[in-house]
């Protein structure tokens, strides 16, 4: 039995059991509630116990869970001063780092997926169309769906274009077949059946919707933003070994997107669960940080709710346990929850999250209430669907790096942990924090970057000064170098080449970021390479082939600066806010914002469509029922035609028997046959009237919904503007790297 240490229970070590997850986790609570913590909890507990771990992350948190240390030195990840906060808070509240836990973290195998972006390994948000083993019924749907929305279908052909992919789609894997998209489209214009349910095809969707259809779905090939998308790797998830896999989601800038992402991985879950055999023992873990978005409540049903229901539902038989966590109880269709064995409730903030954790969970309202005005931050309501045991739960502290979203540039070092920059020294942590020594004991050749970069200060004296231009020591010449960069920079970090040379030459490498602009992820400027012992003027980056290292020797010499660090600065801020000066599209209503004028429109229009449902339902409804009551008279008139034949039809056999039989001549059409063949030409006259009718008015009102779609579709349009994007100088960060190359070295380069 897999036992998780979660905390403390009355002063005791609670266990909770792993393999209880394969009913899943509901975990509920507020910011700062402690709700992410005890998510990271268990899933230290099950990479412990070699259980692989699929998280998926909107904002970028869960990444520290590849972060350890065994003496929590979170260097590089966290600056010296930082990492040493860390790690005696780490010690205070754990008291050191379990043997057996860090033996198995250390050999954990972790990757970073990043869909939209290059800082991880970018992942294809396109759906895939590879047979699954099992469960073809059930996932043809959702990736069906998926196709359409993706593709951007519009209007009252969604629905049918996406239940014919969806039938395609079905037909060829039930083929064990593998279409690619231009095959698919290709099916879409010509499909592989001639009835869909009952109707013939062309009655289900006519020929030019159906190429209208085809022509959408053509753009996931053809358009560039919708490549953007589609580029990157497949997607192939690996959940029998153990390991850690994250998907940062930050760079997804819409929540569309971002369901785009989920879908991905839920497809490749879903078959690559389902291909194993059933076993009720927990196999693999999947963890989503924030399901506000993903399971939305009713009516909304994107793709991605569809995938999750039948995880939840059937995921439990083939070893697959989902930890899904929110804030935002109100935002989720909180009535699924109810389906969760393991339920982990922090502090909440609103009677109304309280009302429906209640109702999640299966715990009265009163005496939830109760509990959350007793519970503190850190601490967790713990109960099971098995037990009616209700527990208030101290949750353990983590083992992990915790400490908001890592940059996106520490990405790489997960996936690449060759390229982290190494870290030398101890923390220090057991005495209070003092200056370290510039140098070494005599007998050692070396010290670090790291070192030396800690011992220098400081001083705001020195903000807006040159380097004085004076003969000085090359330890004094460093320690001046490095207290200006400091006070003009956010980062810093120092390196000299690996070739050594009798006087090394100073020069100062820039690179200059952005915040965020409403979520939108501004790229790297820079680098700007200047040398310090010249003009402040950049000269283009040629040291890039040059092997830099941290290890510096006590005893170089090094060139006198005489260039302004400020105006260094400077001038990479004016290159920086040149090159990040943007024109960006913003919707005037939903203040979102985007590079593609296309993706705001597409929000707008998406956004004003569901402002005008209820007017679009009523403009249907009311046609409705006059196009329902002609079919009704129609329906009756085309009774009575046929009741009429068959009198006269009756009327005629009785005749020409009467004739046959008694040999006798008959006159010609009697009274009665006269005044029905008179109701027959009346009736055909009424249904061909009420069939005009019925159809000016269909024609009516696809005008009216037309003309509706169209004035949503201009508003769409017209409430989009272009905004200027010019970063402030407090808006952008400088990462400054001192690197020192030997003179010869440069002059080398220069012939």
């Amino acid at each position: 039995m897999a036992k998780a240490f979660i905390g403390f229970h009355n002063g005791k070590k609670e266990m909770l059991n792993l393999n209880t997850l394969t009913r899943h986790a509901f975990v509920v609570g507020s910011t700062g509630s402690g709700k992410t913590v005890m998510c990271k909890i268990l899933a230290e507990e099950a990479l412990v116990k070699k259980i692989p771990i699929i998280a998926i992350d909107p904002k970028g948190d869960i990444s520290g869970l590849a972060v350890f240390s065994k003496k929590y030195d979170f260097r590089p990840f966290a600056g010296k001063a930082e990492a040493k906060r860390l790690a005696q808070s780490y010690l205070n509240k754990n008291n050191g780092f379990p043997d057996a836990a860090y033996d198995v973290l250390r050999n954990v195998n972790a990757k970073v997926y990043t869909p939209k972006s290059d800082y991880g390994e970018r992942i294809s948000l396109l759906p895939r169309l590879e047979p699954p083993k099992k469960g073809a019924e059930e996932l043809a749907g959702p990736v069906g769906e998926s196709i359409i929305n993706m593709s951007g279908v519009k209007g009252m052909i969604k629905d049918k274009a996406s239940a014919l992919v969806s039938q395609i789609l079905l037909k060829l894997w039930q083929e064990k077949k593998k279409p690619t998209y231009e095959e698919l489209i290709e099916k879409v214009k010509n499909p592989p059946f001639s009835t869909i349910g009952s109707l013939p095809i062309d009655e289900f969707l006519k020929e030019a919707d159906r190429l209208k259809a085809a022509a959408s779905i053509n753009l996931l090939l053809s358009s560039p933003s919708k490549q953007a998308l589609s580029h990157g790797e497949e997607l192939s998830l690996d959940i029998r070994s153990p390991g850690l896999s994250v998907f940062d989601l930050r760079f997804c800038t819409s929540m569309e997107e971002k369901q785009l992402a989920v879908e991905a991985v839920l497809q490749e879950l879903y078959s690559k669960v389902f291909s194993g055999s059933g076993n009720e023992r927990l196999k693999c873990i999947l963890y989503i940080d924030e399901i506000a978005g993903i399971l939305p409540p009713p009516p909304s049903n994107p793709p991605c709710k569809k995938l999750l229901e039948l995880l939840i539902r059937q995921a439990r038989a083939f070893g697959l346990g989902l930890v899904l966590a929110t804030q935002s109880p109100g935002d989720i269709d909180y009535k699924l929850m109810g389906n969760l064995g393991t339920r982990l409730i922090g502090r909440l903030r609103t009677e109304n999250d309280i009302q429906k954790s209640a109702i999640a969970s299966d715990i009265s309202f009163s005496e939830l209430k109760e509990l959350n005005s007793k519970t503190a931050v850190g601490e967790i309501i713990y109960s099971d669907s098995q037990s009616s045991k209700i527990k208030l739960v101290k949750a353990r502290w983590l083992y992990t790096f915790h400490k908001g979203p890592l940059k996106p540039e520490h990405l790489k070092w997960i996936n690449n942990p060759a390229e982290k920059p190494k870290v030398s020294g101890s923390l220090d942590t057991k005495q209070p924090r003092q200056q370290p020594s510039f140098s070494r004991n005599k007998e050692q050749e070396m010290v670090s970057a790291g070192r030396i970069l800690a011992s220098v200060g400081r001083k705001p004296s020195q903000k807006n000064k040159p380097v004085p231009v004076r003969k000085e020591k090359p330890k004094k010449i460093l320690s001046s170098l490095i207290k200006v960069v400091k006070n003009h920079s956010d980062d810093i970090s120092l390196k000299i080449s690996a070739e050594k040379g009798e006087e090394y030459i100073p020069y100062l490498k820039v690179v200059v970021g952005a915040r965020p602009y409403r979520d939108i992820e501004m790229p790297l400027q820079g680098p700007f390479l200047f040398d310090l012992t010249a003009k402040s003027i950049p000269i283009g980056n040629f040291l890039r082939h040059v092997t830099f290292r941290q290890l510096i020797h006590k005893d170089i010499s090094i060139a006198q600066p005489k260039a302004s660090i400020v105006d260094s600065v400077e001038y990479a801020f004016r290159e920086a806010k040149a090159g990040l000066s943007a024109t960006l599209f913003e919707s005037t209503f939903l203040k979102n914002v985007s590079y593609d004028k296309e993706e705001i429109v597409k929000l707008n229009h998406n956004a004003l469509l569901d402002l005008s449902r209820p007017k679009l339902d009523l403009l249907k409804s009311k046609h409705g029922r006059r196009i329902s009551e002609l079919k009704k008279k129609i329906k009756s008139a085309k009774s009575s035609l046929s009741s009429v034949n068959k009198k006269l039809s009756g009327e005629k056999t009785r005749r020409a028997v009467k004739k046959l039989v008694g040999n006798k001549k008959l006159s010609g059409k009697t009274k009665q046959m006269k005044q029905w063949e008179k109701r027959k030409k009346s009736l055909r006259s009424e249904i061909e009237r009420l069939k005009k009718q019925e159809k000016k008015l269909q024609k009516e009102y696809a005008e009216k919904k037309d003309r509706q779609l169209a004035h949503i579709y201009e508003k769409s349009l017209r409430s989009v503007k272009q905004v200027r994007y010019k970063p402030a100088k407090k808006d952008l960060m400088v990462y400054a790297t001192i690197l020192l190359a030997p003179r010869k070295k440069l002059v080398q380069d220069e012939k």
